[in-house]
């Protein structure tokens, strides 16, 4: 988890800059259900892995 702001918001803010609106995204997520994975994908993400976290 990212403090202050997530993975989505982060990746609104890349595509909406000229300069950053192509650079390939990969987001490594503990977010795994398929609305998150959805949602990354049409916001632009090139691909969408999610990860198991432990928290102990």
């Amino acid at each position: 988890m990212l403090p202050g702001e997530d993975g989505l918001s982060i990746l609104k803010r890349l595509r909406a800059q000229s300069f950053t609106s192509q650079v390939p995204v990969m987001m490594l997520t503990a977010k795994g259900t398929e609305l998150d994975k959805v949602k990354g994908l049409d916001l632009g993400a090139d691909d969408y892995l999610t990860i198991a976290i432990l928290f102990l």
